[in-house]
């Protein structure tokens, strides 16, 4: 779909619906192993719940900008500790570079 069309839909008032149904289908593409699934859920519920308590548009952004740095900002704390970690000990850090990379087949969920 492209931008014209997008703007047709806001204009006729179905982009909300589009919206909807093209996150209900990416839901429901989303593998259930390892609770992938459920944490797509999780985290649409939270962009949804942002969304709703936003006065508007941009109010929505700002908060889903926010939530996004927030959770690079928790990632960067973990490795930098991961790095810290195995700088302290080096032991670690051998274990790590002798550990053994085993293969596993992605398996589709039925």
């Amino acid at each position: 779909m492209d931008f014209d069309e997008l703007v047709r839909l806001h204009r006729e008032g179905k982009l909300e619906a589009y919206r909807d149904e093209m996150n209900r289908q990416f839901v429901n593409q989303t593998p259930e192993r390892r609770g992938r699934r459920h944490r797509v859920e999780q985290l649409l519920f939270q962009i949804q719940a942002a969304q709703t308590r936003s006065k508007n548009g941009l109010g929505a952004s700002l908060r889903l900008s926010k939530m996004m740095f927030q959770k690079l900002d928790e990632l960067n704390g973990f490795f930098c500790a991961q790095k810290n970690s195995s700088k302290q000990n080096p032991e670690a850090k051998k274990k790590v570079a002798s550990a053994q990379i085993l293969a596993f087949t992605d398996q589709e969920d039925s």
